[in-house]
């Protein structure tokens, strides 16, 4: 039996697997400029209709109706393309991590609960394929949008602009301590939902021994206990996440608050008119959305980090069944072990030390010995079992 550690890093996995769909994934992406052009077209008409005349503003308002129409249908026919690959990937990602799993030996399975294997083929491979999908996409989605609401900012008014910049360190800031507490109650979550499947498997398909030895209120504590474990958890991942996405609420009002103050005198003065102050809000409110947005996306991606890294764990982990080398030429019906040794651990003590055993065709041998002296583990070698 050969043991090896495979290099594949867990993001190149998941970009294997949406591999097949990478024009379709690309087509989206390359979407994203009109779609953004489109939303920071909209706040720049609206100040054209205040500013201009009643026939202006007629005019506006139609081109704000088409741009948003447009903006519509581009949307949904981006949404689609992703929903698409993302669920091919899930298919490829579960069906590899299935054909994974059956092609290894015993001592694979004997260090892993199958509740655990369950979540890694389930719920984890769902995690990573929403997430990446909707997650990579909407990060340059997100990044587009904020680059080009500042652009716009700065030719509206590049020194109020000048002042909101030294807001992005502090923001930035906040959100990378945030995520790395979002990161560390995800990969929590994700083990205490693998264990409440390995418990909910064990005992199920071990009902018998729990009625003939009466461990029925032991199982309900177990799975009390790891269920609870994951509320408790999963509340403190939501108030993180919630405290992030409120604090971004409140950033955005009170800058918004800020630009209304400040803009009040030059309005007065005729030196800023009613549209430009408009369309400036709604620049900064474009700016803000990503950002508020990413807090709340954030700890979906974390999420799917964490499960992402245990699929990778499972899989590079390779205990595969050896097949042999040498091919049987005339089969006899002889069954032959030549120095057979095995252990169940790497490091663990031999099972099976230098077993030699000869059995004709036709003939009846009885073996035996004492309990765990290996006499299963014989006939499981004989059956690559």
């Amino acid at each position: 039996m050969k043991e090896a550690l495979k290099k594949t890093t867990g993001f190149k996995r998941f970009l294997s697997a949406i591999g097949p769909d990478k024009k379709i994934v690309l087509v989206a992406v390359a979407m994203l400029p009109l779609i953004i052009s489109l939303q920071l077209l909209q706040p720049y008409l609206l100040k054209l209709a205040l500013d201009g005349s009643a026939e202006t503003m007629s005019q506006m308002a139609l081109l704000i109706i088409a741009a948003v129409c447009l903006g519509y249908i581009l949307t949904s026919i981006h949404t689609y393309l992703l929903i698409l690959a993302g669920h091919r990937a899930i298919t490829r990602l579960r069906s590899r991590s299935y054909q994974h799993l059956l092609s290894q030996g015993t001592a694979f399975f004997d260090r892993r609960p199958v509740g655990a294997l369950l979540s890694r083929v389930t719920s984890d491979t769902e995690s990573v394929g929403e997430s990446f999908t909707f997650g990579m996409v909407s990060l340059i989605s997100d990044a587009l949008l904020v680059i080009g609401s500042l652009a716009m900012l700065f030719i509206l008014a590049p020194k109020i602009t000048l002042i909101l910049l030294l807001l992005l360190p502090p923001i930035f800031l906040l959100i990378r301590v945030f995520s790395k507490m979002l990161r560390s109650y995800a990969d929590r979550v994700r083990k205490t939902v693998a264990m409440i499947n390995s418990v909910m498997e064990e005992n199920i398909a071990g009902r018998r021994i729990v009625r003939l030895f009466n461990r029925f209120q032991l199982s309900r504590k177990s799975f009390r206990m790891h269920s609870e474990e994951k509320f408790q958890i999963f509340t403190r991942f939501i108030i993180v996440d919630a405290s992030l996405y409120a604090i971004m609420e409140c950033v955005a009002a009170l800058t918004i608050g800020t630009i209304i103050w400040f803009s009040a005198g030059p309005i007065l003065e005729g030196v800023m008119t009613l549209g430009l102050l408009v369309a400036y809000i709604e620049y900064t409110q474009r700016a803000f959305t990503p950002i508020k947005e990413m807090s709340r996306k954030l700890g979906g991606l974390q999420s799917a980090f964490a499960a992402l890294a245990r699929i990778d764990r499972t899989l590079s982990y390779d205990r595969a069944i050896d097949t042999g080398e040498q091919a049987w030429k005339t089969p006899v019906g002889a069954i032959e072990f030549r120095k057979v040794n095995f252990r169940y651990v790497d490091e663990g003590a031999l099972v099976l030390n230098q077993i030699n055993l000869k059995i004709a065709p036709g003939e009846k041998i009885a073996i035996v010995g004492t309990t765990g002296s290996g006499k299963t583990t014989l006939l499981n070698l004989l059956t690559r079992h």
